[in-house]
């Protein structure tokens, strides 16, 4: 989340010399009519943007209405008891400063934009983009993790239903036998 939000932060301060970028060409040295013609590109694409900005004034309470009407509807399901809504606040507090350490990245950002690249952003978007799809990996890592557990817990599902032995029944030294990882010894190194 905070890459995407530096990504945004990046693109709103730097989208007027992106724009000049674009039109120009990145030529260092542009004639006067292709430096009028950046501006006025500039400054339309800028107007649009603006726009739209003004825009999501409109739908913010629509949005914010749709969320508190899935938060109460959350709130009576299962899922209410894994996560607490009285966390919520406090997990989206901490999202908030995460993302605002990492907008102070913006600056540095620009500043290599505007210098040693000459005003071209391709290889800074590139690399912000490839930050955003490393988000990526950690569910992917947790889907993964799940399909293991799963597949741990299947089999040893079977095992107990082959056996038929109650799991408060077993004798621990059975049970080491049969696969504890425990190895046989105690915490402190002697045989059990």
């Amino acid at each position: 989340m905070a890459i995407t939000q530096l990504r945004l932060i990046f693109f709103m301060g730097a989208m007027n010399k992106m724009l000049e970028y674009l039109v120009t060409h990145g030529d260092l040295n542009p004639s006067e009519e292709l430096l009028l013609q950046a501006e006025e590109q500039v400054g339309f694409y800028s107007s649009i943007f603006g726009i739209l900005q003004l825009l999501c004034l409109l739908t913010c309470p629509l949005i914010g209405y749709i969320m508190d009407w899935r938060l109460k509807e959350c709130e009576e399901e299962e899922d209410a008891r894994s996560y607490p809504a009285n966390h919520f606040g406090t997990l989206t507090g901490m999202q908030s400063m995460t993302s605002a350490l990492f907008a102070l990245l913006q600056q540095p950002l620009f500043m290599l934009m505007v210098g040693p690249l000459n005003g071209d952003p391709y290889w800074i978007n590139v690399g912000l983009l490839v930050l955003s799809l490393a988000g990526f990996l950690l569910p992917g890592y947790l889907f993964y993790h799940r399909r293991n557990l799963s597949g741990e817990k299947k089999k040893r599902d079977n095992l107990l239903s082959k056996e038929k032995i109650p799991l408060n029944e077993m004798d621990p030294s059975d049970a080491r036998v049969k696969g504890d990882p425990t190895n046989g010894h105690t915490a402190n190194g002697l045989k059990a």
